[in-house]
């Protein structure tokens, strides 16, 4: 591994921070650890209200949130909703990604 190269536990605490930038008092955004995908080139993280995962109420849940890239190299981080699919944002990040 090269020396520039991010670490997964620097990734999510990127992730975790911008998370805490965009919540609010009512809604608390953080990642779902156990849902983290790891890919040659970066992770990609999920994100829920912890409201909604500490009571599995559903009307705490978010909407239309999707998955979040972090790119090992770069550090470079892209939120993404819940359209298009993952394996659609996927493909289409890995013809720029450099793995």
């Amino acid at each position: 591994m090269s020396k520039g190269m991010l670490q997964k536990s620097e990734a999510l605490e990127l992730v975790s921070k911008r998370l805490e930038e965009k919540s609010s008092e009512d809604v608390q955004c953080v990642v779902v650890e156990e849902s983290t995908i790891e890919k040659p080139w970066g992770w990609i993280f999920f994100y829920q209200s912890k409201k909604y995962l500490e009571t599995g109420i559903f009307t705490h849940r978010l909407a239309g949130n999707g998955p979040v890239l972090v790119d090992k190299m770069t550090g470079e981080i892209d939120f993404f909703g819940s359209l298009p699919s993952l394996d659609a944002i996927l493909a289409d990040y890995k013809k720029t990604a450099r793995t």
